[in-house]
This record gives C-alpha cells, sequence and structure tokens, in this order.
C-alpha cells in the first residue's frame, strides 16, 4: 500500500461501493425510500478535496454541518441542513499499514454506515449534533450499538475483522 496520503481511484471506487451498501443498509433500518434520501442531504469527500478545517487526525472520518443558503426547510422554515461525510485517507491507510488483520473494503463500510446512522438520527432529531463531553460519548457508542446491529449479518468478506475491532466502542460504559 505504500505511505500514500491519498485514496488512490481503486480505493475511491471501494467507498463509493461502501456508501451504496451503507445507504441500503441505513434505508432498510429507518425505512427510507431511494427518493426519501433527499431528506437527508449529505455528501462525502476524501482527503484531497477537503477543507483545511475539515481534516482531522482524530478519527477514520467526521460529520460536518453545513446550511444551505436560501435553500428553506419545508417542515421547520429554517434554511436547509446538510452533512458532509470528510474521509480521512490518510488515517485509514495508516491503520491498515499498522493492522495487517482489517481490510480497506469492510473498514469503509464501517465507516459510511456509521456516518449516515449519525446523519438520520441527527436529521429526525434523534440527537443534537452539537453535543460534546459525555454527551458525544454516549451518543458514539449508540451509534456503533446501531451499526454493529446493521452489519453483524451482512456477508461481506472481512467484516467481522472490523467489527470485532470495534467490540470496545459498543462494550464500554459511559462513566
Amino acid at each position: 500500500m505504500g505511505n500514500s496520503l491519498f485514496f488512490n481511484s481503486r480505493q475511491d471506487e471501494y467507498l463509493r461501493e461502501a456508501l451504496e451498501i451503507a445507504e441500503m443498509l441505513a434505508s432498510r433500518r429507518y425505512c427510507i425510500s431511494s427518493r426519501e434520501w433527499g431528506r437527508y442531504p449529505y455528501d462525502i469527500k476524501t482527503l484531497r478535496q477537503l477543507r483545511s478545517e475539515e481534516i482531522t487526525d482524530r478519527g477514520f472520518a467526521q460529520l460536518a454541518k453545513y446550511s444551505r443558503e436560501g435553500e428553506y426547510h419545508r417542515r421547520k422554515g429554517r434554511i436547509g441542513e446538510f452533512y458532509r461525510i470528510c474521509v480521512q485517507d490518510h488515517i485509514i491507510l495508516n491503520a491498515l499499514e499498522r493492522s495487517k488483520n482489517i481490510s480497506l473494503r469492510p473498514l469503509l463500510l464501517y465507516i459510511t454506515t456509521h456516518e449516515l446512522v449519525h446523519i438520520v438520527r441527527f436529521s429526525h432529531y434523534e440527537e443534537d449534533y452539537d453535543i460534546y463531553g459525555e454527551e458525544r460519548e454516549k451518543e458514539e457508542g449508540e451509534v456503533h450499538n446501531i451499526t454493529y446491529d446493521l452489519l453483524k449479518d451482512v456477508n461481506y468478506d472481512g467484516m467481522e475483522e472490523v467489527i470485532n475491532v470495534y467490540e470496545w466502542a459498543r462494550t464500554t460504559p459511559v462513566s
């Protein structure tokens, strides 16, 4: 794999594939039709596409929230919001170099599923995007549990190893 900071074109394709599967899994859980995904506006960017403030060294991805100026949310009468999944290629590729027991494709499926669950939860106001500290940790644990539920029975090469890596996130109680 080398010490590349950025995904190559094949890895970008793996990300697109993972996102497609993750959307299907989230659609099933939350009863979202393909037409309804417009109610959950988001995009996904990799490191070479990210703004400097979207880059972090604290995780495989982070979710940024933006408002679409001039677009009003029909139900609430407020400016429409959208989310950006900011994929941190450099962190993912570095982690894969260190851990030979997990592979990129199932890891990307886990990451995209996890972030889509956050988007749906924030959009449904099940949780507030702007939470910090213990509340943020609690939300992360809940989303890891939901991600596990969505992926545990998926027949995807290498998924079991990735799920096992995240066991701590599902079982660590928040104090």
